[in-house]
């Protein structure tokens, strides 16, 4: 009896030295594609930025003016809760739009792929300068009032998208990859002064 107790003591033993090593060895497996996935190897000779992203960036830019100032066009008179909300949903998708042009463009020149794996990388990567920001978006953002305080329009209220744009402005400006700032900023830059001007254009129309 003893013998048999033995037996299956060491039995059991060593069935649990066996679920604990495969454990281990899943988890260091684990921990291993978790490593690979978040250290994106960068290519050895990054090129510089090319002038056909430039043409690219800047006919998005153009494109992303155009359809904000048609929808503009068509609701800044109207004022209905409904429209509103088609004009916030109009002007943040694009912002993603022009964000995710450079994410992709980005992320091909410097990883060599556009992939979701490395656009997210890329997008951890960059930080911006909270305090140089604010500056930024205060100078602009006094900058347009003082514009529309001396030349008013009546089409819109733009309290609001002018603390949007400048805000943006001020992030799109002191954002930096790997202390290197961002290219193609003048994507938003042209977008966001679109936007802030908008109710001048309108009105001229």
């Amino acid at each position: 009896m003893l013998r048999k107790d033995r037996k299956s003591t060491k039995k059991r033993e060593g069935h649990r030295e066996k679920t604990v090593h495969d454990s281990v060895s899943h988890a260091k497996d684990l921990n291993k594609g978790k490593t690979i996935s978040r250290n994106q190897i960068e290519l050895k000779n990054i090129k510089p930025v090319s002038l056909s992203s430039n043409i690219i960036t800047t006919v998005e830019a153009i494109l992303a003016s155009l359809i904000w100032l048609f929808v503009a066009y068509k609701l800044f008179e109207v004022k209905t809760l409904w429209s509103n909300i088609v004009l916030t949903l109009t002007y943040f998708i694009c912002c993603a739009l022009l964000y995710i042009v450079r994410l992709m463009l980005e992320s091909k020149r410097l990883y060599g792929k556009v992939a979701f794996e490395s656009c997210f990388y890329y997008s951890q990567k960059t930080k911006y300068n909270l305090r140089w920001s604010v500056y930024i978006f205060m100078v602009f953002f006094a900058l347009i009032n003082i514009v529309s305080f001396f030349f008013p329009t009546p089409k819109f209220h733009m309290t609001t998208i002018y603390i949007a744009s400048c805000y943006y402005l001020g992030y799109i400006w002191t954002t930096q990859y790997k202390n290197d700032p961002i290219p193609y900023r003048h994507m938003e830059t042209i977008f966001l002064i679109i936007t802030m001007i908008s109710n001048f254009i309108i009105s001229l129309i």
